[in-house]
C-alpha cells in the first residue's frame, strides 16, 4: 500500500508477476494517523501540537 504508485513503473511490476499494489491518495493514507502521532508528540515532551481537520484531498468534490 502506497501514495506514491506511478502508472508505468505499476504496471510493470505487476506484468512481470510482483504481488498486488494498493494505491491510495496522500491525504486519505497520512491523515488518518495524524491524532496518534500528535499524542505521541505531546507526551514525548513540553511541545505544542495542533492537528489540521482541513481536507486537503484534491480527489474530492467540494460543492
Amino acid at each position: 500500500m502506497t501514495a506514491d504508485l506511478r502508472h508505468h513503473p505499476a504496471g510493470e511490476h505487476l506484468e512481470a508477476g510482483g504481488p498486488a499494489l494498493v494505491g491510495l491518495t496522500h491525504w486519505a493514507s497520512e491523515w488518518p494517523w495524524c491524532g496518534q502521532a500528535a499524542g505521541v508528540l505531546r507526551q514525548a515532551g513540553n511541545v505544542e501540537v495542533h492537528v489540521s481537520t482541513r481536507c486537503t484531498d484534491p480527489w474530492n468534490l467540494r460543492v
